[in-house]
C-alpha cells in the first residue's frame, strides 16, 4: 500500500513538472524594446541603430511595432534591420518590414524572421526607419524583438 502511495505521488509530481514545462514553452520568451525616435518625419529616414538583439541558433526571431499617422494615408512605414556573424560587424543590405499606415489608427504589425534566414547570424538590430509618406509624420510608440527562451525541463 505504501509503494503504492509513493509511486502515486511521484507520478503526480512529474506529470506536474510535465505539465509546467509545457506550459512554459508556450510563453516564455524573450522580448526586448527599441528606442526609437518617436516621429518620423515626411518622406525621412531616422538612423536608430538600435542596441543589438541576440538570435539563438536554430531559431527565429520576431520583430514588431505599433505606430500610428496623422492623416488618412496609407503609406507603409518601412523598418531596416542588420545581421552580425560576430556582434562587430554588420550588413550593409538590410533585411526589411513594411507595414502599412491605417489612417489615423493604431497599427500593431509583427512579423517572424525563420531561422532559415537568419540562423548563421549571431545578432540583429534595427538600422533605420523611413517614411514614405509625402505630407505627414508618423509617430512610433513601440518596436520590439523577441525570441523563444531554452526550456529549462525535458521530461523523456
Amino acid at each position: 500500500m505504501k509503494k503504492t502511495l509513493f509511486q502515486t505521488l511521484v507520478a503526480a509530481a512529474l506529470l506536474g513538472l510535465a505539465v509546467t514545462d509545457a506550459g512554459a514553452q508556450s510563453v516564455d520568451n524573450v522580448i526586448t524594446a527599441v528606442t526609437v525616435p518617436a516621429v518620423v518625419v515626411k518622406e525621412g529616414t531616422s538612423n536608430v541603430v538600435s542596441q543589438p538583439f541576440d538570435i539563438r541558433p536554430g531559431y527565429g526571431v520576431g520583430f514588431g511595432v505599433k505606430f500610428n499617422g496623422t492623416n488618412t494615408g496609407t503609406d507603409a512605414l518601412t523598418f531596416s534591420l542588420q545581421l552580425s556573424q560576430d556582434g562587430t560587424n554588420w550588413t550593409t543590405g538590410y533585411y526589411t518590414f513594411a507595414p502599412v499606415q491605417n489612417g489615423t489608427n493604431t497599427v500593431i504589425a509583427y512579423t517572424n524572421f525563420p531561422a532559415s534566414l537568419i540562423d548563421a547570424a549571431k545578432q540583429i538590430r534595427l538600422a533605420t526607419i523611413n517614411n514614405a509618406n509625402t505630407n505627414y509624420s508618423l509617430f512610433v510608440s513601440n518596436v520590439f524583438f523577441s525570441r523563444p527562451l531554452p526550456w529549462p525541463i525535458t521530461v523523456k
